[in-house]
C-alpha cells in the first residue's frame, strides 16, 4: 500500500511540475477596457500584506480551506507567499489531503525559491515535500512517513528524472504512460495567458471594486480570481468546478 501512495504522490508532483514549466505570459497587447497591469495586483498584495482565509466549495458543499499569506521579509528585500490548507476528497477513496507551502521572490517578483509539502491522510499518513531554488536545474524531493524518510533525492526537471523517482516505488507502465500523455499535451497547448483587469462583486450586500486575475488557455478559462482593494481574495472560481471564497460570501 505504501508503494502505491508514494507512486500517487509522485504523480501529482509531475502533474504539477509540468504545468509549471510553462512560461506563463502576461498579455500587454489586450485593448480590453478597464485592463490593468498584473503588477498593479502583485503590489496591492505586498503592500497591505493581507492574508486571505477561504473556504473551499464543491457544488456548494465545503470541503476545504486554503489560508494564503502575502508578507515581504524583514531585513531584505524578498517578497514571501506562504500557503497552507486541506481538502476532503472522495475519489477514488475518501481521503484528506493538506499542503503548506512558501514561495521567495525578488522585489521585482522573479521566483527565487518555493518550499511546499503534501500530506495525505486518514488512512495512513504520507508526505511528499519538495524544494526548488531557480538556479538549480533539479528540486529536492523527500518522501516520509510519520516513522520514517522512505526516500530522499534531487530530481531533474524532465519527464527521464521523475518517471526513475516513480520507479522506484512500484509506478508501473500506465502511470509512466500518464505521465508523458500529460507532459504531450501540456507542450503541445498554447501558453497561459494572465490578465488583469478592473471589475466588481457583491460582497456584504454592497457592489464592491476588485481586480480580476484570469488565466486563460485555448479560449478556456483555467481560473479567475477577485482580488480587494486591500489584496484579499474574495472569490476564486476553477475550471475544476471548486469555488473558494471567505466565510461571509455564501457560494
Amino acid at each position: 500500500m505504501i508503494y502505491r501512495t508514494v507512486a500517487a504522490l509522485i504523480v501529482c508532483f509531475w502533474l504539477l511540475m509540468t504545468t509549471l514549466l510553462i512560461q506563463n505570459e502576461v498579455n500587454p497587447e489586450d485593448s480590453r477596457v478597464r485592463e490593468v497591469p498584473l503588477t498593479n495586483v502583485l503590489k496591492l498584495l505586498y503592500l497591505h500584506e493581507q492574508a486571505s482565509d477561504l473556504k473551499i466549495y464543491a457544488g456548494g458543499t465545503p470541503i476545504g480551506h486554503l489560508r494564503v499569506h502575502p508578507h515581504n521579509e524583514k531585513n531584505t528585500t524578498d517578497r514571501i507567499m506562504e500557503f497552507t490548507g486541506t481538502i476532503q476528497l472522495s475519489v477514488p477513496d475518501r481521503r484528506r489531503i493538506s499542503w503548506d507551502g512558501t514561495v521567495r521572490l525578488s522585489r521585482d517578483y522573479e521566483m527565487r525559491q518555493a518550499d511546499w509539502g503534501v500530506t495525505l491522510h486518514d488512512p495512513g499518513f504520507m508526505r511528499l515535500e519538495v524544494q526548488a531554488k531557480a538556479d538549480l536545474p533539479t528540486v529536492h524531493v523527500t518522501v516520509k512517513t510519520k516513522e520514517r524518510v522512505v526516500q530522499e533525492a534531487d530530481v531533474a526537471m524532465n519527464e527521464s528524472g521523475i518517471a526513475d523517482l516513480a520507479q522506484q516505488f512500484g509506478a508501473g507502465a500506465e502511470v509512466l504512460t500518464m505521465m508523458r500523455q500529460a507532459r504531450t499535451q501540456v507542450e503541445t497547448q498554447a501558453k497561459p495567458t494572465i490578465r488583469a483587469r478592473q471589475s466588481s462583486i457583491r460582497y456584504r450586500g454592497e457592489r464592491t471594486e476588485t481586480y480580476l486575475v484570469s488565466i486563460e488557455q485555448n479560449g478556456q478559462t483555467l481560473i479567475h480570481c477577485h482580488f480587494s482593494q486591500l489584496g484579499q481574495v474574495l472569490q476564486a472560481n476553477t475550471v475544476l468546478g471548486y469555488t473558494l471564497q471567505p466565510d461571509d460570501l455564501l457560494p
